[in-house]
C-alpha cells in the first residue's frame, strides 16, 4: 500500500512538471497556424476579429504586436483600430461519463461529479458552453444528460440527479465507450453556432472496459481530422496498459489521474492555458457594399495563415431630419442661435459622417462641418449673416457618411423676423419770419450775412428750373467739345462694350460653345457631345445634365461627378467631391477646385479600367493666343470664347448641353 501511494505521488509530480513545462513554453517559436475563432460585425462598420495563434507544437504564442499580426479584408490591408490585444476566448466543453461497471463502484461517481461541478463553478467563463453525456454499458448510443448551455446552474442540477446504472450481471455493465465517443465528436463538430471556437471532449473513466481492435486508432484519427482533442480524467485508474492516456495524448489532449480537487484545478488550468488564449483585433471596414467579406490574418513575413468571413446586408443612405427650428416657425436672432439636425441609419449600421452641409435659400453655409464622429445629432451656428430681409427662409441639410453615401436633403421653411431699427427723430427747426415767410434760423443768418433781395411771395421752383436747364446745356456742350478726350472716350467704350456683349450673348444661344468626344468606357464611343454653357456631368438625372451609366448601380461615376464651367473667355472643370475622382490628363483633380481646360484635354470620370468614362475636350471657337484682350481698348484682339451660351432644347433630337 505505501508503495502504490509513492507511485501515485511520482505520477502527480510528473504531471505538475509537464504542466509547468507546457505553460512556460508558450510563446516559443514562430506562429505557424492562426485559427480565426470569431468575426464579430455586430457593431459594423467596426469589425472585431478573435484569433488563436499557435506554434509548430500546437501551443499558443504570446507577446505578439502589430509588427507580427495584421488584417486584410477582401484582399486589401486595413488599419487596426484596436490590438492585437491578448485575451481569453470561450470554450465548448462536452463532459462524457463512462458509466460502466467500475464507475458505480467505491466513490468514483462522487469524485467525477465533484470534478465536473468544480469546472462549472470555478473555471467556466460566461460565454463557455457545457454539455454532458453518459455512455452506459455496451449501448452504442450516448445518453444525453444536458444539451449545450451557458447556465452553470443547469450543470449542477443534472449532476445532482444522475446516477450511473447498476446491473445484476457484471458483464452487462461493462462499457464500450469508443464508438459512442466517435458520435459525440461528430455532433460537436456540427454545432453551427460554435464557429471556430475551441471544442473539446473531457472523458471521465476508470479504464477502457471493452473495445474492438483498431477502435482506439480510428477514434484518434477522427479527433485529429475534426480538430477536437480528447482530455481524459482517470478516476481511481485501472488503466495499467495506458490505453486511455495514449488515446488522450494522440488526439491532441492530455490525461490526468484524478487525486482530488487540487489535481482537478491543475488540470483545468492546463486546459485553459492551451485553448483559451486569443488575440483581439478591430478595424473599420472601408467597404459600403452589401456582400460577404473574407477576413484574413497576415503574419510578419506576409503569409496569410488564418481566414474568416462575415456578411453585411443592404446598406441604406443616411436619413437626416431638421429638429430645430421646426417647420413654419417664426425665428429671431435672439431666440434662434442654432440649426439642429438628426441623422438616423435605418440599416442600424451607425457610421461616421465625413461632412454635413447647411444651405440657406439654396446658398451653402461655409465652412461645412467635417469629420463628425458617429453622432446622431449635428448643430450648426445659425447663419443670420445670410439673411438680408425678413420673410420666408428655406433651410436644408445634407450629410455624407464615411462610405461616401449622401443623404437626401432635409428642409424646413421658417419665417425670419428681423428687429426694427427706428429712424432718428428730427428736432424741429428753429424758424424766424422774414418778409412774412417762415425761414429756418440758419438760413436767416446766412441771408443776413449775404443779403439777397428776393421779392416777397416768390416761388423758388420758378427760379431753380431755369437754372437747372442752363447747367445741363453747359454740360452737354462740354461733352461735345471734349468727345475725343480720355475720360469721355472711356465712358463711351464701356457703354459700347456692354451693348456688344449683350448682342453676342443672344447670338450664341443657338451655337455650341464646346464639344466632348467620347473616347472610352461608353457605348457611344466616338460621339461628339455639344456643350452650350456650364454643364454638370454625372449619373443621376436629378443631379446632373449630361448623364453617363444612368441605370448602372455599380457604376463608379457619382450622381453629381463634375462640372464644365463656362467662364466667358475660357472653360474650367471642377470635381464635385466625387467618390472615385475626376482625372485631367491622368492627374486626379482636387475636390471642388476648378482647373482650366484647353483643347485636346482628356477627362476621365473615375478610372476607365475601373469602369469609368474617358472624354476629350474641344472648344467650339479656336483660341488665337491668350484670353482677356479687350476689343475696345486695343486695335486687334483674340476672338477666343468671349460669349456665354445658356442651354436650350435641341429641336432636331441631338445631344446638346
Amino acid at each position: 500500500m505505501p508503495y502504490s501511494r509513492s507511485v501515485k505521488a511520482v505520477f502527480v509530480l510528473l504531471f505538475l512538471f509537464a504542466l509547468v513545462t507546457t505553460v512556460g513554453a508558450q510563446g516559443s517559436g514562430p506562429v505557424t497556424e492562426v485559427i480565426v475563432t470569431t468575426v464579430d460585425a455586430s457593431q459594423f462598420p467596426v469589425v472585431t476579429v478573435y484569433a488563436r495563434t499557435l506554434n509548430a507544437a500546437g501551443e499558443p504564442v504570446s507577446g505578439l504586436t502589430t509588427a507580427n499580426l495584421q488584417l486584410q479584408e477582401n484582399g486589401r490591408r486595413v488599419e487596426l483600430t484596436r490590438g492585437p490585444v491578448a485575451g481569453e476566448g470561450p470554450l465548448w466543453v462536452h463532459f462524457v461519463i463512462d458509466a460502466g461497471l467500475r464507475m458505480g463502484q467505491a466513490d468514483r461517481w462522487s469524485q467525477t461529479r465533484e470534478a465536473i461541478r468544480q469546472f462549472a463553478q470555478n473555471w467556466k467563463q460566461p460565454d463557455d458552453y457545457i454539455a454532458i453525456s453518459a455512455i452506459e454499458g455496451s449501448n452504442p448510443t450516448p445518453v444525453p444528460l444536458l444539451e449545450f448551455t451557458k447556465n452553470a446552474s443547469d450543470v449542477t442540477a443534472v449532476l445532482d440527479t444522475y446516477r450511473p446504472p447498476t446491473c445484476a450481471n457484471a458483464n452487462d455493465c461493462l462499457s464500450a465507450p469508443l464508438r459512442p465517443l466517435g458520435e459525440i465528436l461528430t455532433n460537436l463538430d456540427r454545432e453551427a453556432s460554435s464557429g471556430n471556437q475551441p471544442k473539446l471532449v473531457v472523458l471521465f473513466t476508470s479504464e477502457l472496459e471493452r473495445f474492438d481492435q483498431g477502435e482506439p486508432a480510428a477514434l484518434v484519427s477522427n479527433a485529429e481530422r475534426l480538430g477536437i482533442p480528447i482530455y481524459a480524467v482517470l478516476v481511481a485508474s485501472r488503466d495499467t496498459a495506458g490505453r486511455v492516456s495514449d488515446l488522450a495524448v494522440n488526439s491532441g489532449g492530455q490525461a490526468l489521474d484524478l487525486a482530488g480537487p487540487a489535481s482537478a484545478d491543475d488540470f483545468y488550468r492546463t486546459l485553459a492555458a492551451r485553448l483559451r488564449p486569443v488575440y483581439v483585433m478591430a478595424y473599420r471596414s472601408p467597404d459600403g457594399l452589401a456582400s460577404t467579406r473574407p477576413v484574413e490574418v497576415v503574419v510578419d513575413d506576409g503569409r496569410v495563415i488564418g481566414q474568416g468571413e462575415y456578411s453585411i446586408d443592404q446598406i441604406d443612405l443616411p436619413r437626416v431630419t431638421i429638429e430645430s427650428p421646426a417647420e413654419n416657425a417664426r425665428i429671431t436672432p435672439d431666440a434662434t442661435t442654432q440649426v439642429v439636425a438628426k441623422v438616423v441609419f435605418t440599416d442600424n449600421y451607425s457610421r461616421n459622417l465625413q461632412r454635413a452641409t447647411l444651405t440657406v435659400n439654396g446658398v451653402p453655409v461655409d465652412p461645412p462641418l467635417t469629420n463628425i464622429s458617429n453622432g446622431s445629432e449635428i448643430a450648426f451656428p445659425f447663419p443670420w449673416n445670410l439673411i438680408d430681409e425678413a420673410g420666408e427662409v428655406t433651410l436644408a441639410v445634407v450629410v455624407k457618411d464615411e462610405f461616401n453615401l449622401d443623404s437626401r436633403p432635409a428642409s424646413v421653411k421658417v419665417t425670419a423676423v428681423l428687429p426694427t431699427v427706428a429712424a432718428p427723430t428730427e428736432e424741429p427747426e428753429d424758424v424766424v419770419i422774414v418778409d412774412g415767410t417762415a425761414v429756418p434760423r440758419a438760413t436767416a443768418v446766412v441771408e443776413e450775412q449775404n443779403p439777397v433781395v428776393v421779392p416777397s411771395g416768390t416761388n423758388w421752383s420758378d427760379i431753380l428750373l431755369p437754372i437747372s436747364i442752363v447747367l445741363l446745356a453747359v454740360a452737354m456742350i462740354a461733352v461735345v467739345l471734349t468727345r475725343n478726350r480720355g475720360p469721355v472716350m472711356a465712358v463711351r467704350q464701356t457703354v459700347n462694350k456692354q451693348i456688344d456683349r449683350i448682342t453676342k450673348r443672344i447670338e450664341r444661344q443657338s451655337n455650341p460653345r464646346a464639344y466632348l468626344t467620347v473616347l472610352e468606357g461608353d457605348v457611344s464611343v466616338g460621339k461628339k457631345l455639344e456643350i452650350y454653357g456650364t454643364t454638370t456631368i454625372g449619373r443621376a438625372k436629378q443631379d446632373a445634365e449630361l448623364l453617363f451609366q444612368q441605370h448602372d448601380d455599380t457604376s463608379p461615376i457619382s450622381r453629381r461627378h463634375c462640372t464644365i464651367i463656362d467662364e466667358e473667355d475660357h472653360f474650367m472643370i471642377r470635381d464635385e467631391d466625387s467618390a472615385n475622382g475626376t482625372f485631367l490628363n491622368g492627374v486626379r483633380l482636387e475636390s471642388m477646385v476648378p482647373r482650366e481646360l484647353t483643347d485636346g484635354d482628356e477627362i476621365e470620370l473615375a478610372r476607365v479600367e475601373r469602369g469609368g468614362v474617358k472624354l476629350q475636350f474641344e472648344s467650339a471657337t479656336p483660341s488665337y493666343g491668350g484670353y482677356g484682350r479687350d476689343p475696345y481698348t486695343e486695335d486687334t484682339f483674340d476672338s477666343g470664347r468671349s460669349t456665354r451660351v445658356v442651354r436650350r432644347p435641341n429641336q432636331s433630337g441631338g445631344d446638346r448641353f
